[in-house]
């Protein structure tokens, strides 16, 4: 591990930590809400809002993504579903940048602006709840318009 990958995996570690509680962040092609869980010495546990799944992301995998984004680039329609929250948490960091389509590696120097994958905390509540409110009259919808189903008894001889 090089020097600037040991540097990657601490800013991300640092970046995660400074969030405010109740963050979240979204996955740039799929837009699949998520949480930051535990931070550990070589990995982030995340938590998707939408299923409750929960998933690991190994430091030397941020390595790998950092490494290839800085040479190349990457496009955001090309990313597998694994690798999104990776690049979502990535963009976190000053040296990387959306730029339209693509995700690239840019000077730390250079002003850029925020994630654009990052969702405040009072903007994630507005969001559940609307969801939430939306969920809760489909199902008070269901539950008065449907009609009661008969069952028959079968006598088998």
């Amino acid at each position: 591990m090089s020097a600037s990958n040991g540097d990657r995996w601490e800013t991300v570690q640092d970046r995660c930590a400074a969030l405010e509680r109740g963050t979240q962040l979204v996955t740039p092609l799929s837009d699949r809400p998520f949480r930051i869980g535990e931070i550990g010495t070589d990995r982030l546990s995340v938590q998707f809002d939408d299923s409750h799944e929960k998933r690991t992301l190994w430091a030397s995998q941020f390595e790998l993504l950092g490494d290839r984004i800085a040479e190349h680039g990457l496009t955001i329609t090309d990313l597998p579903p694994r690798v999104e929250p990776y690049v979502t948490v990535l963009t976190l960091l000053p040296t990387y940048a959306v730029q339209e389509d693509e995700i690239v590696s840019v000077p730390e120097s250079e002003g850029r602006e925020e994630s654009p994958y990052l969702v405040s905390p009072a903007a994630a509540r507005r969001d559940r709840n609307a969801s939430t409110t939306t969920h809760c009259c489909w199902r008070t919808f269901w539950r008065t318009s449907r009609t009661p189903i008969r069952r028959r008894s079968v006598r088998i001889r």
